[in-house]
């Protein structure tokens, strides 16, 4: 895979090529099936990324950082992560560089604007908007409110409800080869959607309205959605399967 191509694809992202160069890409893209697929995962990611409000950061963010640090908490561990721990380590390496690149300003990474995860602040209270972009989450920090599984028709998955602090984060897990439609309604003046990631999933349609997410996959695969809560409540939450426009399961889940 040529560099110049890969050059290219992120030309196309930002709307710069001129018409030659298009013409270029589009010859390479159909005899490189490998450049094919980094371009299709860069417009996806792109798609998922624009779908985010950008967050600016509070003017005491660097001295929040810079005081409470605790290098040694992030010193690698033999131990299996969880879902919301390996999300966490994925984009924490290297990270000494992380924290002084968080002090500079440099607060969106590759899937951070994705993520509100708790963890380098520990000053109270902790806001949605100082946490914008920072990692550090130990699975021991993690509260599970809700966990269910479900076996229906071709579908196969596990749902987890998790809180730490003033975020929400539900984890799904699920296999299948059938075109699916998981829906996950929710009361917007509890909990306000902040983003999703998906961790082992080829694609994953993402529609949002104000209380309802509804993802559309027809792979195996991992993601993670994110909330920030407005009260102690975080509950009534409701998932609904549907197949073929056929509802297959529906379960609230209630404090």
């Amino acid at each position: 895979m040529e560099k110049k191509y890969i050059q290219l694809i992120h030309k196309d992202l930002d709307g710069l090529l001129t018409s030659a160069e298009k013409q270029e890409l589009d010859n390479a893209l159909k005899t490189d099936p490998k450049l094919r697929k980094l371009y299709v995962d860069l417009h996806h990611m792109s798609d998922q990324l624009n779908q985010i409000s950008q967050l600016e950061p509070p003017p005491t963010l660097k001295q929040k950082i810079l005081e409470s640090i605790d290098f040694n908490r992030y010193r690698a561990k033999e131990i299996r992560p969880g879902l919301l721990t390996r999300l966490a380590q994925s984009y924490a390496e290297p990270r000494f560089r992380l924290a002084y690149g968080l002090a500079a300003g440099l607060i969106l990474g590759f899937l951070s604007s994705l993520l509100l995860l708790p963890g380098l602040i520990t000053q109270p209270p902790l806001q949605i908007k100082d946490l914008y972009g920072t990692i550090g989450i130990h699975e021991s920090d993690l509260n599970v409110l809700k966990e269910f599984s479900v076996a229906k028709n071709s579908f196969e998955g596990t749902f987890k409800v998790k809180s730490y602090l003033n975020i929400v984060g539900c984890d799904i897990s699920f296999n299948t080869f059938t075109t699916t439609e998981i829906q996950l309604e929710y009361d917007q003046d509890l909990l306000v959607f902040r983003g999703m990631t998906t961790l082992e999933s080829e694609k994953t349609d993402l529609n949002t309205t104000p209380n309802r997410i509804t993802l559309s996959i027809s792979h195996p695969g991992n993601f993670l959605i994110i909330f920030e809560k407005l009260t102690t409540s975080v509950f009534p939450l409701t998932v609904k399967i549907n197949q073929e426009g056929e509802n297959i399961f529906m379960q609230t889940m209630t404090e």
